[in-house]
């Protein structure tokens, strides 16, 4: 009587399996001679980059209805790719992409080192047949067995499974499938379960059952792969599921062939992947890495003093940005005409309120993205809100906005400075001589003390922070 092992491979599937020779995963004949792969003399990895290739490549290539291999996404492939390699060396570790959708991630490591590296296993992503008991051991084995090479199978070098997905649903629900098979034929390893995603799927559904994810939030292309132009366009096989009669498919598509030709051209002109190879003692040898090493500390230093120039002449950009806008505003309030004075009880602002308004906002915006490249410039708005206030006293004094408009856009400007003593200063000052701004400041003073902690307004709690420190100065009695 056969003995019966039962194995549960996720999802509630069990297979029995009988012991011994019989077994469906039990291990298969020797493969033809033309199936062995190569002798371990052989690299590898091979070095693609060459400097002899001039060839000058066009913007993208055409293949089939689309196009593909721009210099962008040809960068982000390969960020991806080497992100990959960097956390699971070549001398440890095999590839395996699950479906079509990660086919470019495959074809890029079989530019490196062909089946010896990365294969394609079609099938996977159709994954609703794993809920079918009548399928199973005998399935799998044969898809396995069809995509990867036996001497990876019974070799010391990991197994990574991956997909680039948005949840890390195949390569969870997939991956048991193989560690069964391969602890079944009594190889002791399991495979690496990882995701390329710009999700975070190791905290999503599946994220327990996976081993690794990476974030290809800055490999933008990426985010395509599992749609029509990647996946139905330039997949190794057709469109596949694993069935009971199904055989695994052999022929490779044109279109695969066709993009592997064009990520080799870009490949070729590589200096950074080489330079990784090297670096990452995937290829070459100590002297190439000492040679590389020098070749880099030069073009570095060169770019350092380009780097150098750029930025003197962009620093003096952004230094003359307050001082062009000023300028800009002072011309602004000499071109305006007198304000109607039918317009004094109109909308919350004049047209030439309005005007101001934007400038100072446009002023403001542009002065907090100076402040991303030099923080020195932009620790102030001050530069803006002081001169505006005074153009402000100027447009007021000329007829040229109402009294409201005054009021309203100081108050603007108040919410949106930085109290410093410079800036004290000059509302003290102003506060003394001019009975319109003390009007304003009173005015919202009394605001304050009846609304501030209340949230009746949005937006206030810088402007109420600034009046707190303007009125400890200029008014001391009425203390917020």
């Amino acid at each position: 009587m056969q003995i019966l092992r039962r194995f549960v491979l996720g999802l509630g599937l069990v297979l029995v399996v009988p012991l011994g020779g019989h077994s469906a995963f039990a291990a298969r004949t020797e493969a033809p001679a033309a199936r062995k792969t190569a002798t371990t003399k052989k690299p590898l990895v091979r070095r693609i980059f060459d400097p002899s290739f001039k060839k000058a490549l066009p913007e993208s290539y055409t293949i089939g209805d689309n196009t593909y291999v721009s210099a962008t996404e040809y960068a982000d492939l390969a960020g991806g790719v080497m992100e990959l390699l960097k956390r699971y060396p070549p001398n440890k570790y095999f590839f395996v992409g699950l479906g079509r959708d990660p086919a470019p991630v495959i074809a890029f490591l079989q530019n490196l080192g062909e089946k010896d590296l990365a294969v394609n296993l079609p099938g996977t992503s159709n994954i609703g047949w794993a809920d079918r008991v009548a399928l199973g051991a005998v399935v799998v084995k044969k898809h396995i067995e069809a995509a990867i090479p036996e001497s990876i199978l019974k070799g010391n070098r990991q197994i990574v499974i991956l997909d680039v997905t948005s949840s890390g649903k195949t390569p969870a629900i997939f991956g048991p499938y193989i560690d069964h098979y391969l602890k079944a034929r009594g190889i002791n390893k399991t495979t690496i379960k990882l995701g390329f995603s710009d999700q975070n799927i190791m905290q999503g559904s599946y994220g327990t059952q996976l081993t690794d994810e990476i974030d290809t939030t800055k490999f933008a292309d990426f985010q395509a792969y599992p749609w029509g132009k990647y996946e139905g366009g330039v997949s190794e096989h057709v469109r596949h599921e694993m069935g009971t009669n199904v055989l695994p498919p052999k022929e490779t598509r044109v279109e695969y062939k066709q993009f592997r030709n064009a990520l080799r051209d870009r490949m070729k002109k590589d200096k950074k992947l080489d330079s990784f190879l090297v670096r990452n003692h995937m290829i070459g040898s100590a002297k190439e890495l000492a040679e590389w090493t020098k070749v880099e500390k030069e073009e570095a230093a060169k770019q350092a003093e380009i780097d150098k120039v750029e930025n003197a002449k962009r620093l003096v950009e952004l230094q003359a940005t307050a001082k062009k806008a000023t300028a800009k505003l002072g011309k602004l309030v000499a071109s305006m005409k007198q304000r109607e004075e039918s317009h004094g009880k109109g909308p919350y602002l004049s047209e030439n309120g309005e005007t101001l308004d934007k400038w100072l906002q446009e002023s403001l915006a542009s002065l907090t993205a100076v402040a991303e490249e030099v923080p020195s410039l932009g620790q102030s708005p001050n530069a803006i809100t002081t001169v505006f206030m005074a153009e402000i006293e100027k447009a007021r004094a000329g007829n040229k906005i109402r009294q409201r408009d005054y009021r309203r856009l100081m108050g603007h400007a108040i919410a949106a400075s930085t109290m410093d003593a410079p800036l004290i200063a000059q509302m003290k000052t102003l506060y003394k001589t001019n009975p319109a701004f003390k009007k304003e400041i009173m005015e919202e003073t009394d605001y304050f003390l009846t609304y501030g902690g209340k949230g009746k307004r949005e937006g206030l709690a810088n402007m109420e922070e600034n009046f707190r420190t303007m009125m400890a100065t200029v008014s001391p009695r009425k203390k917020l």
